[in-house]
């Protein structure tokens, strides 16, 4: 089991290949601005469909089986 980290991490982890964790600020470096720009903004959709999901479970439960029904999924 690896240790604890010594300080908080900057920026979240998004995978882990092979022994190399990939996080979002390796990547964002090499973005252009227009393409972090697009990112943000899939960040805020996403956040406010899991803010969505945590408020309205039933509606969301809704949503998402007319989504797997329909193929959108």
């Amino acid at each position: 089991m690896p240790a604890p980290p010594t300080k908080p991490r900057q920026c979240a982890s998004l995978a882990v290949h092979g022994n190399q964790e990939v996080t979002t600020g390796s990547i964002l470096t090499k973005l252009s601005p227009e393409a972090r720009d697009l990112l943000e903004h899939q960040d805020k959709i996403m956040a406010d469909v899991r803010a969505f999901a945590k408020d309205h479970p039933t509606e969301m439960g809704k949503v998402l089986q007319v989504w797997l029904s329909k193929g959108m999924g």
